[in-house]
């Protein structure tokens, strides 16, 4: 069983590494020409899974 403290570093790990993933998907976009909103939405299937704004916290994880 996963304890509070190990469970609040897992989820710090995790929003650490998807706003280092967006940042690049963010990057990417620029540098292809698009024109990038910094307002983010991921999907899982058809479910929107985390919304958010880049470089903020997120507005909701579903």
């Amino acid at each position: 069983m996963i304890d509070d403290g190990e469970a609040k570093e897992i989820k710090r790990d995790y929003l650490e590494i998807l706003e280092s993933l967006l940042k690049l998907i963010h990057a990417k976009a620029k540098e292809k020409g698009l024109d990038p909103s910094n307002d983010v939405h991921i999907y899982s299937s058809s479910s929107k899974v985390y919304q958010g704004t880049l470089g903020e916290s997120p507005l909701k994880t579903y």
